[in-house]
Parts: structure tokens; C-alpha cells; sequence
């Protein structure tokens, strides 16, 4: 973590590791690019956005067989038939969807902060699971990506799997018209606290599905002090009563560098109910 409270991420020689650590933006380091080149910047402009990384080869592009790959082999996990369980036994999260679905009707993912999916397995599983649960979920539409890390490269790859990459960075102020999920694997807070913020209205709220980091684990940690005191949760905590969290703890546990910590969540607010931002 640097002194800016972001978060770093370097490549191991495995190539295997993303730990959340529950605030910060995940910059990568790339070693075949320049130190010029500033993720971190980019990653807080909010507006029109352009890869900065647009250097692109058929070689690179292979990475859309990585992809292929990495999803067949979480498909066929265990772990994932485990996943999928208990994402269909979780009758009142089902059901849930189903009232935001309506008849026929199917809801988008937005993926925010997947990250650098050429140079993170991590990555490249977070990616290979929204494509799974487009396949095996009726009520998944259309997938939008973004990450201000994503070369030309893995843009090009992106739409050729079907995906829909997004060239403005709205940093995750994303106005819910219509029901749809967030996909935010090991997105910093103030992320969804942005969401939270943008849509702050009864009506909105209940519209949202959030598949990321539980925000019960972030609500514990700031009650007790071992949070970061940089960064507010202060939707998080006000819509806490409203809050319908369930923990997938031992699922994917084959895959945990990419998914520790992962919770579905949705809200359920009453039109009459009164959100209360602590000051």
C-alpha cells in the first residue's frame, strides 16, 4: 500500500496472486511498459477514457484462448458446482431476482476493477465466471467491462468473447435505470460507495445486485478501528438494515485468490423507509 492508500499489486513468479485488501485501487506494474505510463492516475479521472497501453499483436490476442481455457476449467470444477448451488438454493436471493427480472426480462452485469486479465490468473478466472454465470443464469443479460489498467489488447479480446467494454471511466457512478448487477471483484470502497451514492434513493437501491466483497467484513472492520480511516463507508453503514448479504465462504475455494471474500448482495428498502447518512 502506498502512502496514497492504493493499493499495489506485483506480479509473483506464478502469476497466481490478487489479495484483497479491502481498500485501494489495484495498480499494475507492467515491466514491459514504461514507468510514464500512470494507471493511477487515469483510474481517478472520471470522462472519456482510451487505453493508455495500445500497443497490439495476433500473439498478444491469444489470450482469448487462456480465457476459453480458464472457463472450461472453473466450469468443470467442483467448487463451481458447489457455486452454483447455492447461488439457485438461496431461495430468497432468488426470488429477489426474479421480482427485479419481471417476466422475460434479463439483468446486465457491469464489471468494474477486474483488473490486467493478459498478465492476473486472478483476473482471468473473475472474467471466466461472469461468462459462466451469463451461460447458466437465465436472468444474466449483456456484460459490460471496465478497468482503466485494460490494454488495446484485451479490449480487442473482450469484444471477440462477446463482451461489451466500456470507453468511459465512470468511476462506478452508474445510475441504475433498470435492474442490474455489479460484479466488483476486490474493487476499493469508495467504488461502491460511489455506487451507493449515486443511486441513494429508495426506489434506485432496490434495483441494484452487487456480487464483490462483503460488505458486512468492511462495516466490522471500520466499527473496530483495523480499517483504513482514509476512506468513508457511510452508504455502506446507513443501508446496512436494508442489506440482504450472503457470505460464499468455502465456495470456489480452488480459485480463492480471485474470489476471497466474494458476497452476493442485494436490498430491499421501503418506499417509506428513511436512509440515514451518519455525519
Amino acid at each position: 500500500m502506498n502512502s496514497e492508500g492504493v493499493q499495489e499489486v506485483v506480479e509473483d513468479d506464478d502469476d497466481d496472486w490478487y489479495e484483497d485488501q479491502g481498500n485501494g485501487w489495484a495498480t499494475v506494474k507492467r515491466a514491459r511498459k514504461e514507468n510514464s505510463i500512470n494507471y493511477e492516475e487515469q483510474a481517478l479521472v472520471e470522462g472519456e477514457w482510451s487505453p493508455l497501453d495500445v500497443d497490439t499483436t495476433p500473439e498478444r490476442e491469444t489470450e482469448l484462448k487462456q480465457i476459453q481455457i480458464m472457463t472450461e476449467k472453473l466450469e468443470n470444477s467442483e467448487s463451481f458446482s458447489v457455486f452454483m448451488n447455492q447461488i439457485k438454493s438461496i431461495q430468497a436471493a432468488e426470488e429477489h431476482l426474479r421480482k427485479l427480472t419481471g417476466s422475460g426480462e434479463t439483468l446486465r452485469i457491469v464489471i468494474y476493477g477486474v483488473g490486467s486479465f493478459e498478465m492476473y490468473k486472478a483476473s482471468r478466472f473473475q472474467l471466466s465466471l461472469a461468462l459462466i454465470l451469463q451461460r447458466n443464469l437465465e436472468w444474466i443479460g449483456n456484460i459490460e467491462v471496465f478497468d482503466p489498467v485494460l490494454s488495446l489488447t484485451e479490449l480487442n479480446v473482450l469484444e471477440k468473447l462477446g463482451l461489451h467494454p466500456l470507453y468511459v471511466n465512470e468511476l462506478a457512478k452508474r445510475k441504475v435505470m433498470k435492474p442490474m448487477v455489479f460484479f466488483m471483484p476486490h474493487c476499493p470502497t469508495e467504488l461502491y460507495e460511489n455506487l451507493l451514492e449515486t443511486n441513494w434513493n429508495n426506489e434506485l437501491l432496490n434495483k441494484i445486485v452487487i456480487l464483490g466483497n462483503s460488505f458486512g467484513k468492511r462495516c466490522e472492520h471500520y466499527r473496530s478501528g483495523s480499517g483504513n480511516s482514509d476512506y468513508s463507508i457511510t452508504h455502506m453503514l446507513a443501508l446496512e438494515p436494508f442489506t440482504k448479504e450472503y457470505e460464499l465462504p468455502s465456495v470456489l475455494v480452488d480459485f480463492s485468490h480471485a474470489f476471497h471474500g466474494t458476497s452476493l448482495h442485494t436490498f430491499s428498502v421501503d418506499k417509506d423507509a428513511v436512509l440515514r447518512i451518519a455525519t
